[in-house]
Parts: structure tokens; C-alpha cells; sequence
């Protein structure tokens, strides 16, 4: 990884995965639709829409979800999987299962569930397409599971996008599949992003290989585009519209640093407020993800020529504000206190903190010292 004065870019990815869950972006896949013979699926009278009329447990489980009771969600969409209608209705029944597995901990299971559904014809290409992205997401979300690669590359074709111990260029392979299904557009940014990091991990960026990976970025951040109209016309997919852009910002300021001619700070940090802009607009809580991520973005690059408009960004998170403050995220600013695996957060957190006098009074408050600034 980069030193100290880069952003650590993975984090970021770990905890706008943590922010989805907490605000229930989850329900996005719930109104997931798409153009199918069966007549009675439209835009706004979507599978689970018909599954929620139809069937009780089905919406049972979605007030289960929201009170992160996965356990129960999964026990409840299992008893609506056996009166799933058609094939629309039963893809979208086993990826919520899927993804409450996902939820509980169960990765080998939710992993060898998201690629049923990716390979099976007779699902929605949307649903499947999200299936792949979710599998690839599993790997930034959970990076301390150390079997998640293990489990995602095997079996074909995941094996095939695995060369040696190449894991950036593996997931982008991976994302690339999913895009190959149904172009996402987190699925193309996602693509991104990794080449990005194999681009950081070679010695030089005018190599043929590293002009292929240059024109790969380019083209992914384009393609995403397309699917992005949908998504923000959709606001029950407005999480999504948010971490597209925190991935895109993130991969923008990596290409910038990297000297990579056509992105700039300035670009990365449009996207970065674009990124905070939909949050808002997705219900996340204020003291987010994004508005951490961004903050970080502003120390790192700009230092206290921009102190002034970390300390707005951060002006959220005060001991009287607890409530509008995501709870993973306050999570995580009372272990970096002092937990030894966040060593590297602390020091993210440290130059905030030092940069912001209110945020430090803030840490403060969930057990830091005055000499850890």
C-alpha cells in the first residue's frame, strides 16, 4: 500500500459496504425489474412488489431486515421460496437468502448461492449481473475473511479470471463478467478501480500493458454512464447512485496520483461530492461514509490549505449528534482508539482530528486522548 499520506483506497469500500447495510440499501435488488414477457412485472409494479401482495412472509422478512434481524429475514424468505410463481420471483427470493447469508457470515454459502443465480438462463440478466457484483463486492467488505478469494475463484468460469496471485486483475476480470451479464454501473466502475490497482502496482504506466489498462479504465467509466441514467431514475437504487460515485472518486484520485493525464484532484473531488450529494438524497444518516471518505480526500491531497471545509464536512459528528451519526461508522472511530489492527485508520483518523478541532473533541468523547493528537 501507498505510505501514510495516501488514502488507505480499500477502506472506504469497507465501510460504504457496512453504511448499505445500516441504512437498508439492500431493498435496491427488492425493486429490481426489467423487461420480461411476464405482463404482470413492470417499472412500477416490480417482482417484489407481486411478492410483497402475494405473500406475507415475504414482507415480513424486508421488517426483519431493517431491524438487522438477518436471521430471521433468511428464515422468512426460505418459507416463501417454495411458492415462488415463476422464475422471476424465485431469482429474486434466493438472492435475498443469498444475501442474508451474506449478512450472517455465511460467505462460502452466499458465494456458491450468488453463482447459481448468475448462471442460471432463466433469471433476470439484472439479477444475475448482480449476483457477480455482489460476490466481487464480498472481497472490500470483508477483506479480514481470507477465504473469500479462495472461494470466489474456483469453479469455472471464476477460475479463469485468476492468474498466479494476480488479485486486482482477477477482480477486474470479475466485474468485467458481470458487466458481460448486465452493465451495472458499480460493476463497471468496480472494474475500474482494480485495473487502477494493478495499474499502482507496476513500475511504469507506459508500458503496452499499462496503456491497455489506461484505455480499460477509461472505457469502463464511460460504459458506466449508461446504467447510471437508470439508477438515479430509480430512487429505490439511490444507494447504489452513491457508492458509484465514491468509486469512481476514489479510482479518479488513484489515476491522479498515479500521473495519469485527463484526471485531476478537481475531478476526483466533484465525484466526491456527488458522492455526499446522494447519500442525502439515499437516507443515509449525515454523519456518514461518504462525508468521512471526502474528508480524508481533502487532508490527504490539500492538507490545511482546505481546513475550513474539512471542519463543514465534519461538523456532523458531535456527542450531541449521536443519533444522526451511521453507528458503524462511530464503531470504527471507537476502536481505532485502540485497537492495533486499525493502526493505520487511527493515523487517517489522527490527521482529521488534528486538522478539525471539533471532530477531535468528538473523538474524545468516544474514548480518545488528548495525546493521540
Amino acid at each position: 500500500m501507498p505510505d501514510e499520506k495516501r488514502p488507505s483506497y480499500s477502506i472506504y469500500i469497507v465501510l460504504i459496504g457496512i453504511g448499505i447495510i445500516v441504512v437498508g440499501a439492500y431493498f435496491a435488488y427488492q425493486y429490481f425489474y426489467t423487461a420480461t414477457p411476464v405482463s404482470k412485472y413492470s417499472e412500477t409494479n416490480p417482482v417484489s412488489n407481486v411478492l410483497r401482495q402475494n405473500f406475507s412472509d415475504f414482507g415480513l422478512a424486508g421488517t426483519y431486515v431493517k431491524q438487522f434481524d438477518f436471521k430471521n429475514a433468511k428464515a422468512a424468505y426460505e418459507r416463501t421460496l417454495p411458492l415462488a410463481q415463476d422464475a422471476y420471483q424465485e431469482a429474486q427470493v434466493r438472492f435475498n437468502i443469498a444475501l442474508m447469508d451474506s449478512y450472517l457470515g455465511n460467505h462460502a454459502d452466499a458465494i456458491a448461492a450468488f453463482k447459481e443465480i448468475a448462471a442460471d438462463e432463466r433469471y433476470y440478466p439484472m439479477i444475475r449481473a448482480y449476483a457477480v457484483q455482489e460476490i466481487g463486492a464480498m472481497r472490500t467488505t470483508y477483506p479480514l475473511i481470507k477465504d473469500i478469494p479462495t472461494k470466489t475463484f474456483a469453479g469455472q468460469p471464476f477460475a479463469s479470471f485468476k492468474d498466479a496471485n494476480n488479485e486486482p486483475l482477477a477482480y477486474a476480470k470479475l466485474f468485467e463478467y458481470a458487466v458481460s451479464i448486465y452493465s451495472l454501473s458499480l460493476s463497471h466502475a468496480s472494474a475500474a478501480y482494480w485495473y487502477a490497482k494493478e495499474l499502482e502496482s507496476l513500475q511504469s504506466t507506459t508500458t503496452p500493458t499499462a496503456q491497455a489498462y489506461i484505455v480499460s479504465i477509461s472505457q469502463h467509466l464511460e460504459s458506466a454512464q449508461t446504467d447510471l441514467k437508470r439508477l438515479q431514475a430509480n430512487l429505490n437504487e439511490s444507494s447504489y447512485v452513491a457508492l458509484f460515485f465514491l468509486r469512481e472518486a476514489i479510482t479518479t484520485d488513484l489515476m491522479t496520483k498515479l500521473g495519469i493525464e485527463s484526471y485531476s484532484s478537481a475531478a476526483a473531488e466533484a465525484l466526491y461530492k456527488k458522492a455526499l450529494d446522494a447519500s442525502r438524497v439515499a437516507g443515509f444518516k449525515q454523519g456518514n461514509f461518504f462525508a468521512y471518505a471526502y474528508a480524508d480526500f481533502l487532508a490527504v491531497t490539500y492538507g490545511t490549505a482546505r481546513s475550513s471545509d474539512i471542519r463543514t464536512i465534519l461538523a456532523v459528528f458531535t456527542e450531541s449528534n449521536a443519533t444522526n451519526i451511521a453507528p458503524a461508522l462511530r464503531t470504527l472511530f471507537a476502536s481505532a482508539a485502540t485497537s492495533t489492527s486499525l493502526q493505520s485508520k487511527k493515523s487517517e483518523i489522527v490527521r482529521l482530528g488534528r486538522l478539525a478541532p471539533d471532530f477531535k473533541t468528538y473523538l474524545i468523547s468516544l474514548g480518545w486522548n488528548e495525546s493521540d493528537f
